[in-house]
């Protein structure tokens, strides 16, 4: 069977690795991008900087059109039998029913951000989303935004790939360790605050963080204790994220508030890294997780008093590791995802 898989270029860790999956699985993948150069999105970007709304909107439709119209062309001579998208805010519905009417093609939608979620930039999210035949959503709690999908639709949380995140024996010369956007601005305005304030919490409490944080700057202006944090603030590969993970005691998983019961392919990640971390709580965690695989906090109070307890405590957090390692292994690699995929929408 022949899929063709495509996603934006910032999800670009995801798509390989289920690029990846379903080539393990037999199958042969083919790849879209869906957000390539292109002059008209130059100008869109352009507009939005000066705030020339209506001018941005314009641009950024075209840019869109051009985007459908390339889509269909790559579909027309792929010939798949399934057609695979993560994310897909670039794609028309007009082109997605096409495929699917036209050329009998089911074309299913990975949901990956709140399809409620509206801004100035981009607020027609759920309109884009309602031409699919399928979609797989990461967080349950979106599933009542898509009522018009007559019931096509699954839980599938996020994943990790274990041919990038594996153990390595290294030294554990480091406490706290953190990776991920403290931006207060757009996309990551709540995101980053709400790291802000945890990190914030941390670091006035003593603890010793190194953070990899490429877009830290502004979050000094609303949290300038994050400064005494050990800070990296250079672009680091999964690779190089998968080293830091291996040498840390704790690694602090912060997710984005959007993610309402969920979380984000971190959580699985760190899980197939061997070693422990402390996350947000969300209700999905004993789901997803066999109790005391992975530990999380609700409040500042357990967020200290469970880093100081496993900070001191290697043989615990050892052991916590090794839980959710083998779990992760089990049952969280995109090789799983990819056989939850075909299981639903063929109905195998």
């Amino acid at each position: 069977m022949k899929i063709l898989i495509t996603w934006s270029k910032w999800n670009i860790d995801i798509g390989e690795s289920l690029v990846s999956a379903f080539s393990l699985l037999g199958y042969d993948a083919e790849i879209f991008y869906d957000n390539f150069p292109d002059r008209t999105i130059t100008q869109a970007k352009i507009f939005r900087k000066l705030g020339l709304w209506e001018l941005y909107k314009k641009f950024l439709f075209k840019y869109k059109k051009i985007v459908s119209d390339r889509f269909f062309e790559k579909v027309i001579k792929s010939k798949p039998e399934l057609v695979f998208v993560i994310g897909g805010l670039n794609f028309l519905p007009d082109i997605i029913l096409k495929i699917r009417n036209t050329l009998h093609i089911y074309v299913v939608n990975w949901v990956i951000d709140d399809p409620a979620f509206s801004n100035i930039y981009e607020s027609s999210m759920l309109y884009q989303l309602s031409a699919y035949s399928h979609f797989f959503l990461v967080d349950e709690a979106w599933r009542d935004s898509l009522i018009f999908n007559n019931g096509n639709t699954f839980y599938l949380p996020h994943a990790a790939d274990e041919k990038i995140f594996y153990p390595i024996p290294l030294k554990k010369d480091i406490d706290i360790f953190f990776a991920g956007s403290v931006s207060p601005k757009y996309p990551n305005t709540s995101s980053g605050v709400f790291r802000g304030f945890i990190l914030d919490f941390l670091v006035k409490s003593g603890f010793k963080i190194t953070a990899i944080i490429p877009d830290g700057n502004e979050i000094f202006n609303y949290f300038p204790s994050l400064k005494q944090m050990r800070i990296i603030s250079n672009f680091a590969s999964p690779a190089e994220i998968n080293k830091f993970y291996n040498r840390s005691k704790i690694v602090l998983n912060i997710n984005a508030p959007q993610l309402k019961t969920d979380f984000s392919e971190r959580l699985f990640s760190i899980a197939l890294s061997k070693n422990f971390q402390l996350v947000d709580f969300k209700s999905k965690l004993g789901v997803l997780f066999p109790e005391g695989a992975v530990i999380s906090f609700s409040n500042f109070k357990e967020l200290g008093e469970k880093t100081s307890f496993y900070l001191q405590h290697n043989e615990e957090r050892d052991r916590t590791a090794s839980i959710a390692y083998e779990h992760a292994s089990r049952y969280h690699t995109y090789k799983h995802r990819a056989k939850e995929i075909f299981k639903r929408v063929f109905r195998n």
